[in-house]
Formats: structure tokens, C-alpha cells, sequence
């Protein structure tokens, strides 16, 4: 769970940036997202934790939800492309052709309802 929790927040405070206040951001971690949903948690001494539900709770629509690993390709197929590649962040103006085809597929199985 703590190796998520900084790429979470990372990843909200971009959009935050970018002026997005409606995110739906799905984990493969269920452990991760009860975590961050409990404000009774145990691990209230984590500030990574802290500013996350912050920015949850704050105004807009910021939603965390769980999703299984299995239904989630394209975050494994993007995953491995960065760790394959290069290093940092990385832009596409056009989806490659293999996440097309697991775009079309997650799309089938439900992922984005």
C-alpha cells in the first residue's frame, strides 16, 4: 500500500494543476482504497495519507474506486511501457495501437461503467 500512496497523490495534484475537480481514479489496491476512505485509519501519522483524503474531501467530485487487476489492462500495458522506456512522465497525443485494442476490450468488460 505505501508504494501507491505516492503516486496517488502525485497524480491528483497534477490534475489539480491542471484545474480538473471531477476525477474518478481507480486502484488495483483494494487494501490501498479502504485505507484512504477510512478517516479512522491507523496510518493517520502518514502525511501522504492525510493530504490525499484532503484532497477527496475537498469540493468537486473526487472519487476513489477499487478495481480488480484483471479488468484493468490498460494500466498494466502503461505501466509496462514507462518501465520498459522512458523515465518520468509521458504524454501520448495519440493512444498506441496495442492500447487501442485493451481500450476496446476494458470498454467491453465493463471497466468504464
Amino acid at each position: 500500500m505505501g508504494v501507491q500512496l505516492p503516486g496517488i497523490l502525485d497524480g491528483f495534484i497534477l490534475l489539480q494543476r491542471q484545474g480538473f475537480n471531477r476525477v474518478v481514479s481507480q486502484s488495483d489496491s483494494l487494501q490501498t482504497v479502504l485505507v484512504i476512505k477510512d478517516n479512522t485509519s491507523v496510518d493517520l501519522s502518514s502525511t501522504l495519507l492525510r493530504w490525499i483524503q484532503r484532497i477527496l474531501m475537498q469540493g468537486g467530485q473526487w472519487i476513489l474506486k477499487h478495481i480488480p487487476r484483471e479488468i484493468n489492462k490498460i494500466a498494466y500495458c502503461l505501466a509496462k511501457m514507462t518501465s520498459e522506456g522512458e523515465t518520468g512522465m509521458q504524454v501520448f497525443d495519440n493512444p498506441p495501437g496495442d492500447i487501442l485494442e485493451i481500450l476496446s476490450s476494458d470498454k467491453t468488460n465493463g471497466t468504464f461503467a
